[in-house]
């Protein structure tokens, strides 16, 4: 009986922890997907200048409002017109000096093409999930093999 009563005290506290942390590490990642919704209801709606008067303080650190709306212009000229986001993985980890980061990649399909999206997000010091970082990259496709008709052999 002591042993099951040791057992309980020291599984206890760890459930405790998990379900404290479990909770946070979950809404942080509901927040971050929240925001990258967002994020992409402006894109489509071209609207760059909202993504980046929402952004932190360290995205805008980065380049002027008219630098990123001219940017993010040429790209859309380029790709067409917005379809759809895709999540294709998440993670957590944490910076020395902005704490814990969530970070989400997507692929966004447009019209002519279909990009990789990298978003970091942190939490301002009001507790608004802010973006960080926004990075695009072209995804490439492989070309498919052409298909070739069954062969027959004749003897």
């Amino acid at each position: 009986m002591a042993r099951i009563h040791r057992l309980t005290a020291a599984i206890l506290p760890l459930a405790a922890l998990i379900g404290i942390f479990g909770c946070n590490f979950f809404l942080g990642k509901s927040a971050g997907e929240a925001v990258a919704a967002r994020i992409h209801a402006q894109v489509q709606q071209k609207d760059y200048s909202a993504i980046y008067n929402e952004a932190s303080a360290g995205f805008k650190q980065t380049a002027p409002e008219s630098d990123f709306i001219e940017f993010m212009q040429n790209y859309s000229s380029k790709t067409g017109a917005f379809k759809q986001a895709t999540q294709v993985a998440w993670e957590i980890g944490v910076d020395a000096t902005a704490g814990k980061m969530y970070t989400f990649v997507y692929e966004l399909e447009f019209e002519n093409g279909t990009v990789r999206e990298k978003l970091v997000f942190s939490r301002s010091e009001q507790g608004k999930m802010q973006l960080r970082s926004l990075q695009w990259s072209p995804v490439q496709r492989k070309a498919k093999p052409t298909e070739r008709p069954p062969q027959t052999t004749v003897s």
